[in-house]
């Protein structure tokens, strides 16, 4: 095996980074991690630094920046996402600059619900238009013009922190957003010589609030 993937969701955003490796391992490792330890992780691994691996039947040990991290194992093996994510298809397709489109999110997200966190998303004449309204509080609306957009308008809802979580962690400033589906739902897929980053969001429902 030459590349390490690793893949997470919450039931409304599904994540996936895929690596190549420098070296080759000799076996096919899957093991399934607790939220808390990916998030420890990361938190830790503030600089980039080479880890070393190390698993039991049970158990994960890391080794990195003079730090021994060691967690549980959740028994059992992650869910088998790729047979519902529907294919992606050149209709539908937006191409925009992340910078432009995290900014307008993020504006928009401050008249959000603290506990909802939910925001209306629409393409409509080649515009996209983000706006939020919770009473008490107060609305806010975005516009974004001039958008490379392929496909038919539509109106969709996202919860905020989800979209702005994924713009947040893409590093790279030209994306592509495909919105597949009667529902709308978004995906992400970035790629290039070493790495992939694959994101798919789910629309908000009515009666989910």
């Amino acid at each position: 095996m030459e590349e390490i993937t690793i893949t997470a969701t919450d039931g409304f955003v599904l994540s996936s980074a895929k690596h190549k490796l420098s070296e080759n391992i000799n076996q096919k490792i899957r093991v399934v991690l607790p939220n808390r330890t990916l998030s420890e992780i990361v938190r830790l691994l503030k600089d980039e630094a080479m880890v070393d691996v190390y698993l039991n039947d049970n158990q994960i040990m890391l080794m990195f920046n003079d730090i021994i991290f060691i967690s549980r194992l959740i028994d059992g093996t992650f869910p088998d996402y790729k047979c519902f994510i529907p294919q992606v298809t050149p209709d539908n397709v937006l191409h925009v600059k992340n910078s432009i489109l995290l900014n307008a999110c993020k504006r928009v997200d401050i008249m959000t619900s603290v506990d909802i966190n939910i925001f209306d998303f629409s393409i409509q004449n080649n515009i996209i238009q983000i706006e939020s309204f919770t009473p008490g509080l107060g609305e806010a609306k975005e516009i974004i013009i001039d958008i490379n957009y392929k496909g038919e308008d539509f109106k969709v809802r996202y919860n905020s922190k989800h979209l702005i979580n994924i713009l947040k962690s893409i590093d790279v400033e030209e994306i592509d957003m495909f919105f597949i589906g009667d529902k709308k739902a978004g995906i992400i897929d970035i790629k290039d010589d070493t790495e992939e980053y694959f994101y798919f969001i789910i629309p908000r429902i009515e009666d989910e609030e």
